[in-house]
Formats: structure tokens, sequence, C-alpha cells
């Protein structure tokens, strides 16, 4: 029983520290490009934010790829008030974001980051959108960034 307790502490010390690893501590009050949790350049993408279910709630779909990028911190995820007022299980918005790693890349895991910028934004609304039936689709142009 001692031997099993002993195991069960050191796995999840070994988990706890690898979660640790994969989210970054990321301070939201610091904004996205200045953040101090960046690992790599900012680059930009095509791509559509969504809101999901899971750790990462709001991730992007770099379009044309087969890869999600997790928006961090979960819940006070860092992006512009363009995107953040269009947040919402029913809304699909496509765009142009400039995004910043705070992850590596590596192959089949999700990479996190923030987004700086956003602009060109398509938004697709399901909102009381019956079964078959096209969204509502609406346009915001204009470029916000995160300060």
């Amino acid at each position: 029983m001692k031997q099993l307790l002993c195991t069960l502490i050191v796995a999840s010390t070994l988990f706890a520290r690898r979660a640790a690893a994969e989210y970054p501590d990321v301070d939201p009050a610091l904004g996205c490009k200045r953040n101090p949790a960046i690992v790599g350049d900012c680059f930009r993408i095509h791509g559509r934010v969504q809101v999901y279910n899971g750790a990462s709630n709001v991730r992007i779909w770099p379009v044309g790829s087969t890869r999600l990028l997790g928006v961090l911190p979960t819940e006070q995820e860092i992006v512009p008030d363009n995107v953040r007022r269009q947040l919402s299980f029913s809304k699909r918005v496509y765009g142009n974001f400039q995004v910043c790693p705070f992850t590596a890349e590596r192959p089949a895991h999700m990479r996190f980051v923030c987004v700086q910028e956003a602009e060109h934004l398509v938004i697709e609304d399901y909102t009381s959108v019956s079964p078959g039936a096209r969204p509502r689709i609406t346009f915001e142009p204009a470029l916000e960034s995160v300060p």
C-alpha cells in the first residue's frame, strides 16, 4: 500500500510538471506581443476562430492545415476586441490574424498562442438557424490590436 501511494505521488508530480510545461503561465494583463511568455516570433495566418469545450476554449484553425492553435490563457484569452465580441459557441470567425506563440511547434500537439491583431473578419452566426439553413454572415474589415 505504501509503495502504491509513493508511486501515485511521483506520477502526479510528473504529470503536474508536464502540464505546467504544456500550458505556460500567461498573464493576460501584459497583452500579447510584449508578453514575457512568448517563445518565438509572431506570425500571420488566415484562419477560423471558434469556441470549443475543453482546455483552451478558443482555438484557431489555420485554413488549409490540419492543425489547431489554442488561444491562452483559458477563460481570459488574449485577443483583440473585434474577436472577443464575436466569441460564442454559435459563431465562427474567419479572418487574418497575427499570433504570437507561447509554446514551440511540436508535431501532433496543439500550439498555444495569443492574438495580437485581427482584421478582415467574416462572421458566420448560427444562432437561431434551423438545421440545413445557411448562417447569417457579417463582415468586420477594420484592424484591431491588443494594446
